[in-house]
């Protein structure tokens, strides 16, 4: 072939391979992850157009049929002798009401579930933020006090002005 390889070039050339491979894979990652953000937030805009959809008055018709288990004649009327086959209506009233709602709650728990899917896909759920020490080690409730400089002189102090005002009490 005219050239020798060496242990040295074997391994140029494959660390050369890999870093391509890493680069292409990156790509490929960051390229799904940018396209499941964008399907996560189609489908919150989407949800939340229906929520609030759901929300929107609306009028419910609504219909009663009062019905009895007897024949009617050739002039419309009941016949009583005959034995009773199905029922026949008897009066009908209709009435419509505008219902207000408040929004569909099955619907705010699908968003929820979408957003902790895109909090996923951005790495958002791993974030924890620590109110109790202010970023200190919790070693208890002492270490998250603030230091006050001669704390025991100021305690000693408040006894003993309790004390005396207990003494001057019993006089």
């Amino acid at each position: 072939m005219g050239y020798s390889v060496t242990p040295k070039t074997i391994k140029t050339d494959w660390d050369l391979l890999v870093s391509e491979w890493r680069a292409e894979a990156a790509s490929n990652t960051q390229q799904a992850c940018d396209e499941a953000l964008m399907e996560c937030d189609r489908a919150i805009a989407e949800l939340w157009r229906l929520y609030e959809a759901s929300k929107q008055k609306r009028v419910v018709k609504r219909a009663k049929v009062r019905t009895a288990l007897v024949d009617i004649n050739t002039f419309g009327n009941p016949v009583v002798s005959k034995p009773l086959d199905a029922p026949v209506p008897l009066e009908s009233e209709t009435s419509s009401v505008t219902e207000e709602p408040v929004g569909d709650v099955r619907i705010l728990a699908e968003i929820r579930k979408w957003e902790e899917r895109r909090d996923k896909l951005l790495g958002l759920d791993k974030v924890q933020v620590d109110i109790t020490s202010g970023g200190k080690e919790f070693k208890g409730f002492s270490s998250v006090l603030p230091v006050v400089p001669d704390i025991d002189e100021i305690v000693r102090r408040i006894d003993e002005e309790r004390e005396r005002k207990l003494l001057e009490e019993d006089e």
